[in-house]
């Protein structure tokens, strides 16, 4: 007997503690009006905490994960001229692996950090050319092999989205840099 009401006892309290601390850790899904446009989500301690949807007056919107009211973790934006990033976010701006698609037919996939393509990506343009290698800042800037639509490429160094002394399969060197006479910049 003794044991029967001592697992009764232990099985209301654990049922008890879960309860609690489902209660204290959920979230609640609410509409938010700000001046700037309208929040749909998860929200906790007043937060957007979790997942949900702004959009803006503008016509932008986001859809994704939250963190302490910041777009943060894997998430889309789309913009109202129609341009799209889909990947990852910190503190509002996109931030670790994530895929820009802009309105003119421009795409690139690859890393970002603090809203800029940083790091290794692939770039295609609408014309068809291709790169793949090292960003900084949004420049082309490190290794990288740039593709053009007719075939002919660079394989080499980039600084400051100009390329610099290495092999190609077209062009020619003039003071240690590649002449893209034939081929424009995309």
């Amino acid at each position: 007997m003794f044991n029967n009401q001592f697992l009764r006892l232990l099985f209301v309290t654990v049922f008890i503690l879960i309860n609690s601390f489902v209660w204290l850790t959920s979230s609640e899904s609410v509409t938010q009006n700000f001046d700037v446009g309208t929040y749909k989500g998860d929200v906790k301690d007043g937060k957007r905490e979790g997942n949900g949807v702004f959009e803006w007056k503008s016509g932008d919107q986001y859809d994704g994960h939250w963190s302490e009211d910041k777009m943060s973790g894997n998430g889309t934006m789309i913009w109202a001229n129609k341009n799209k990033y889909e990947g990852n976010f910190e503190n509002d701006v996109m931030s670790g692996h994530g895929t820009m698609t802009w309105n003119n037919g421009d795409r690139y996939d690859g890393e970002w950090k603090d809203g800029k393509i940083n790091g290794h990506g692939i770039k295609v343009w609408k014309n068809g050319a291709k790169y793949e290698g090292d960003f900084v800042d949004d420049e082309l800037q490190g290794q990288g092999t740039m593709t053009w639509p007719d075939g002919k490429t660079f394989n080499g160094k980039w600084i400051k989205g100009k390329a610099s002394g290495a092999s190609t399969s077209d062009g020619e060197f003039k003071r240690g840099h590649v002449s893209l006479f034939v081929h424009t910049f995309p």
